[in-house]
């Protein structure tokens, strides 16, 4: 997983990838606060305007095999 500032530096990208050929669905927990996660393209643009649901901080989301995932977080 990685994480770095947008270019703008108003949210925080986040990457990881799915590097197993199973389909999963994972959980990902953050420390800091964020008010919405949106799923991105490889060059940091929102794909889905909806979105991704956030409780107490968790968001939960289906990855397929060998997928690059991209998340924008926004504060």
């Amino acid at each position: 997983m990685a994480l770095k500032p947008t270019e703008d530096g108003a949210a925080t990208i986040c990457r990881f990838m799915n590097a197993t050929d199973e389909h999963r669905e994972i959980a990902l927990s953050f420390r800091r606060p964020f008010n919405a996660v949106f799923r991105c393209s490889g060059v940091e643009r929102v794909v889905d305007t909806e979105p991704l649901s956030l409780r107490d901080g968790t968001i939960s989301l289906h990855v397929r095999p060998f997928e690059m995932v991209t998340l924008k977080l926004c504060p």
